[in-house]
């Protein structure tokens, strides 16, 4: 498909990576993710497979999601099909959303103690082998050393979640029949 686009782009006098087929790519290329992590499901969880299935359409990237990464997008993807299988409200926002808000916060201002420390935590969930290196200890990796109580991390977390509700993003279960 994204050969396709290529031509179609040359024949318009285009570059395939910006303008329309820029977006064009860019949306087939994450549709790929969203059926490559939907195969991935259906075979982990023989049993919920028309579940797994229906949710392609709750898997478009939300307004926060535009400008990041693939891999970005992908955890998003893995967040909320693992939210399908258990059951669990696909309209929270995911990890990847609410790190991405924290990200472009930083443009303004940069984040207090505690919103360093919630996106810390919101990046080791999102990139669990990433290597810290030398600038980061293992008590600035602690969610203890950004609270100022107990569970506050938790709190903002929560909060911050509830705030990006996505009321559009869940699946028609009655009317697929799904439900009874």
């Amino acid at each position: 498909m994204i050969e396709l686009i290529d031509v179609m782009a040359g024949a318009f006098g285009e570059n395939p990576k910006t303008g329309f087929w820029g977006v064009v790519a860019n949306t087939f290329e994450l549709m790929d993710i969203a059926e490559d992590e939907i195969a991935r499901m259906k075979e982990l969880y023989p049993d919920k497979i028309e579940m797994i299935h229906r949710s392609f359409t709750i898997l478009r990237p939300t307004i926060y999601l535009q400008e990041v990464s693939k891999e970005v997008y992908r955890s998003h993807i893995k967040e909320l099909l693992m939210r399908v299988v258990n059951g669990q409200d696909t309209r929270v926002a995911t990890d990847a959303e609410l790190m991405s808000i924290l990200s472009g916060a930083t443009f303004g201002a940069p984040l207090n103690r505690t919103g360093t420390g919630l996106y810390v935590r919101l990046f080791r969930r999102i990139f669990p082998d990433f290597m810290f290196g030398e600038s980061m200890s293992d008590e600035t990796l602690n969610d203890k050393y950004y609270e100022d109580w107990d569970g506050q991390l938790d709190e903002v977390d929560s909060r911050e979640r509830k705030k990006l509700f996505s009321d559009w993003r869940i699946i028609e279960w009655k009317q697929s029949g799904l439900l009874t």
